[in-house]
């Protein structure tokens, strides 16, 4: 399934995986990509991403913006094979 959210049209994964230090332990995936633009367009540390709109649940996964600084406070890196399949088909 191509991820919508890839605007260069990216083939192979390239993204960076994280999971939510809080009790729902939700998953996100960011593309690094991005964050190029965000600088230079609106001068903001953000990143396209894949992140849950309702906390623990899984089917509410949408593209959002994701700061930096969120993922610092929030979050921790993972490897994509330690995420499971349910996540990954959505993210």
């Amino acid at each position: 399934m191509t991820k919508q959210f890839r605007p260069r049209g990216i083939e192979s994964d390239g993204l960076m995986y994280y999971q939510e230090q809080d009790k729902a332990g939700d998953y996100v995936s960011i593309d690094p990509t991005t964050n190029e633009y965000y600088l230079k367009n609106f001068h903001r540390d953000v990143f396209e991403g894949r992140a849950t709109a309702i906390h623990g649940n899984v089917t509410s996964v949408c593209t959002t913006g994701i700061s930096r600084t969120w993922l610092k406070k929030k979050c921790h890196r993972v490897a994509k094979d330690s995420i499971p399949a349910k996540w990954l088909e959505v993210l």
